[in-house]
This record gives structure tokens, C-alpha cells and sequence, in this order.
């Protein structure tokens, strides 16, 4: 699975990717929500990783966004504010997770939220 972590703080970016890598999974990062969405509509990844508050424009924003752009992509918040985990989940985010978190609890994320298989070729559609 193709996954587009955005996370503003360089050492959890890191180890999220490397824990993403781990898990078996082909992972691109960047550093903000804007970031966020310019290289999410060119690589069309099957699952954004997203930090909820970032600078230049949050996840939850850039992920709405996104949600439109690209319908069959599954989106997962993370943060280390409680507060944002409620705001995540009236947005219609349903797996939001809070940091720190173990690796288990990531795999379970992307489990509960992966993708249908797609067809050889096929991106971006459920």
C-alpha cells in the first residue's frame, strides 16, 4: 500500500514512516498541510497518515479537501492533543490516532481502514 504520512515534527515523521516501512508499506512524506495536498494529487496514495495540526493549513482541512480530489484514498488522522481527537471525529474522521502510539495500534488503524484490492493499474478508486 502506497502511504503519504504529513507530519510537521521531523522525529515523528521519521518514526512513523520507518514503522510504516516495517509494516511492509511504500511511504512518502511531507512537512504540512499544503504540502499535503500538492503531492497527494500527483501520487494518488491509497492511505494518508495525517497530523492534525500542522502549519500552513491542517490536517483536517487538507484532508477535506483531499476527500473530494480523491475519492477512493483512506484517510487517518493522528495528534497529541485529546481536544483535536474529538474535532477529527465530528469532521467524520473514524480513526484518529493519539500520540504517542505503539505499532500495534497503527497496524489495527490500517487494517480497519484499508482499501478493496484494486485491479493491476488502478489508483485512487475504492
Amino acid at each position: 500500500m502506497v502511504i503519504l504520512v504529513a507530519e510537521d515534527d521531523a522525529s515523528s515523521r521519521h518514526l512513523v514512516a520507518r514503522a510504516l516501512e516495517i509494516l511492509g508499506h511504500t511511504v512518502e512524506t511531507v512537512v504540512d498541510g499544503v504540502e499535503l495536498f500538492r503531492v497527494a494529487v500527483r501520487i494518488r496514495p491509497d492511505l494518508i497518515l495525517s497530523d492534525i495540526n500542522m502549519p500552513r493549513c491542517d490536517g483536517i482541512t487538507a484532508c477535506r479537501g483531499l476527500r473530494q480530489m480523491l475519492p477512493g484514498t483512506r484517510f487517518m488522522l493522528m495528534t497529541g492533543n485529546s481536544d483535536a481527537v474529538d474535532v477529527a471525529a465530528r469532521a467524520g474522521f473514524r480513526f484518529v490516532l493519539h500520540k504517542p502510539f505503539e505499532l500495534a495500534r497503527l497496524k489495527q488503524g490500517i487494517d480497519e481502514i484499508k482499501p478493496q484490492e484494486r485491479s493491476p493499474g488502478e489508483r485512487g478508486s475504492a
